[in-house]
């Protein structure tokens, strides 16, 4: 039961770094920028960052459905380390970030 609850847990935090990824390509689209918008972020990137910046989001999915796969064949070990993997840095800045707000909220001046 925790195995399930560890690999949904990597799926999750998968797909909110995803959709973080494609909101940050998205916005640093030029056309998608208003009109008094600063230049766009994406003007100033190398061919490899945009490359990058495009690669990052179809590998998450790509490791989220190999997971799946995996643990669709009773590979529930195998799935779990493979989705957890690229999900812990981002789920260690959540967890940073989210501490760091509160405090600043709890005891800023």
């Amino acid at each position: 039961m925790r195995a399930n609850w560890l690999f949904y847990l990597g799926v999750a935090v998968n797909t909110f770094t995803v959709l973080l990824t494609i909101s940050n390509m998205m916005l640093s689209q030029p056309f998608l920028q208003g009109e008094f918008a600063p230049p766009a972020s994406a003007d100033s990137m190398t061919e490899v960052g945009r490359l990058v910046s495009w690669l990052t989001p179809m590998f998450l999915v790509a490791v989220v459905v190999a997971g799946f796969w995996l643990r669709s064949k009773g590979k529930l070990l195998a799935a779990n380390i493979l989705v957890c993997l690229p999900a812990l840095p981002m789920l260690a800045a959540i967890v940073i970030c989210g501490g760091l707000a509160v405090l600043f909220i709890l005891f800023g001046n």
